[in-house]
Order: C-alpha cells, then structure tokens, then sequence
C-alpha cells in the first residue's frame, strides 16, 4: 500500500512542493531531494508522515492511499485495514494491531516504533497474518 503523492502534487504549486519537503524532512540537508525520492518510489514515508501530509494538504488519509487490495476505515484513533476475510484493527495510542479472521481474533502483536513507515507496516502485517495462519 503506498500513499498517492501524486494527487497531493496535484493541489500544490511549485513553493508548496519545497514547503511541503522542508516540514515532512526537516532534518534532512535536501528536503526536495528526500520528497523527490518517496515520489519515485525509492523512499518511505512514516505514519506521522501521512498524517502531517493530510493535515496540511487536507486530503484524507483514506484518499491518499491506492487502495487496490485493501478497505481502510479511521474511526476515533482505530484504523481498520480490510483485505479479504482479514481485519487489522490497529489503535493509534497503544500501537498495538489486532488481527481477525473470519471475525475472529486471532493474535494481535505491537509494532516496533510509531516512527514505522507504512510499507514496513505492511509487511509486519504480512509477516503477523503468516504466523496466524499456521497456528
């Protein structure tokens, strides 16, 4: 799953491109550079990324996600990730994710750092629904 960057490009100008860089990367020694990478797909962004991106731009974090796979619902700091008969409930105070098959629980693991960036998100999820579904 990856954020659709070009449709917040889409609502800005050119300063606000280099603004936009210089807040997601500030402690970086070329923003643009940085921005320009996450835009070819050579570099990640985080979590707080995203939703400093959709409060600036004011695009929902839904509308800035291709969603081919994958339903994603925000209600009151849960996300809810649908992908087939798997539901990951994942709380943004305790980082903690849940995972539901068939609406049933059945595991739930804390991700590493809120600092996660969303593709390694994803594959935490792949590799936690893996495990889930051995057991």
């Amino acid at each position: 799953m990856k954020v659709n960057l070009k449709k917040v490009i889409e609502h800005l100008d050119k300063k606000q491109h280099h603004d936009l860089a210089n807040m997601l990367f500030p402690n970086h020694r070329f923003p643009m550079s940085a921005f320009k990478r996450v835009l070819r797909g050579k570099g990640d962004i985080t979590s707080q990324q995203v939703s400093m991106i959709s409060d600036i731009t004011e695009i929902s974090i839904q509308d800035l996600f291709y969603m081919d796979d994958y339903q994603y619902v925000i209600k009151d700091k849960i996300h809810t990730i649908i992908n087939g008969n798997f539901k990951y409930l994942l709380n943004m105070e305790s980082w903690k994710t849940q995972i539901f098959y068939k609406n049933k629980l059945k595991g739930e693991f804390l991700c590493q750092s809120k600092f996660l960036s969303i593709d390694d998100f994803f594959k935490q999820i792949r590799i936690e629904t893996f495990k889930v579904s051995k057991a």
